[in-house]
């Protein structure tokens, strides 16, 4: 990869962790929502902080049936939940 390439390279995935970041802090500044902890036997609701032992705090952006898609500090993570 050239200099030039490297550069490119390296501004998209700065504005990518800033933009995600941004994302998570204005999810996070939703102070009605509430707090449950994770379990995958767990049912979670879409709009509902997740505490998560390996994660840390997230927050549910969607839910399906059996997984939730969690935005974290980190990243974005699809869980498993409502496991019988």
């Amino acid at each position: 990869m050239t200099g030039a390439a490297a550069k490119k390279r390296e501004q998209t995935m700065n504005s990518r962790k800033s933009s995600h970041r941004n994302e998570y802090d204005m999810l996070m500044a939703n102070d009605s929502a509430a707090t449950a902890t994770y379990n995958m036997k767990g049912k979670f609701e879409k709009n509902t902080k997740l505490q998560h032992p390996k994660f840390g705090l997230g927050f549910i952006k969607d839910a399906l049936t059996d997984k939730i898609e969690v935005v974290f500090e980190d990243e974005v993570r699809t869980l498993i939940h409502n496991r019988q």
